[in-house]
């Protein structure tokens, strides 16, 4: 997440990276751990947008549900997800089966809906990757997508806007060219 925080700071947006326990905890305790976060470090006048990359997008959605339910919190102004699961992922489908990978955050992604979208009062953006080809998309796990996310799950109905990037890698979206300038464009404007 490090170049599109750059990027999104050189061209004059304040951003953070916040890390979280993504394998030890669910999305919900992230996401509250996170509304709680922006609650305690921002000024209630501030408004805030979130930007979510895989499981992180998931989090983003849910912790900007958490933030504008809240009496006297930030503004939420807008979330953009990219390659985030919105229906699961079938490999946590099949991670589910592996012990060491089966904790709260597998039972998150496996394919069902997984993840409300924010309020009609939020603009969200979601970005998915097509066309991607790997070891799972050869072996027919996977269909169209990013290597890891399907299309379909990344693009969920009901969203503001979405952009659609070809063959770029899941693990590489967020340092993607075209990524990183919908996003920047989205955060300004409320459309890629």
């Amino acid at each position: 997440m490090a170049p599109l925080r750059d990027a999104l700071q050189a061209a004059g947006l304040a951003a953070e990276v916040v890390q979280h326990p993504s394998l030890l905890r669910n999305v919900d305790e992230v996401a509250a751990n996170i509304a709680k976060l922006v609650t305690e470090s921002v000024s209630n006048s501030t408004t805030v947008s979130f930007v979510g990359f895989s499981m992180g997008g998931l989090v983003s959605v849910r912790a900007a549900n958490l933030l504008v339910a809240q009496r006297g919190a930030p503004r939420v102004a807008r979330v953009v997800t990219i390659g985030t699961p919105f229906q699961g992922s079938p490999l946590a489908d099949l991670a589910s089966f592996l012990t060491v990978l089966g904790g709260p955050t597998v039972a998150n992604l496996r394919q069902r809906g997984v993840a409300e979208l924010t309020r009609e009062d939020v603009p969200l953006g979601v970005i998915a990757g097509r066309g991607h080809r790997n070891g799972w998309t050869a072996l027919g796990v996977l269909g169209t997508g990013d290597g890891v996310v399907e299309l379909g799950s990344a693009a969920p109905e009901g969203a503001t806007d979405q952009l659609v990037v070809h063959g770029v890698k899941h693990t590489r979206l967020p340092a993607n060219g075209e990524v990183i300038a919908g996003v920047v464009r989205f955060l300004r404007r409320g459309r890629f």
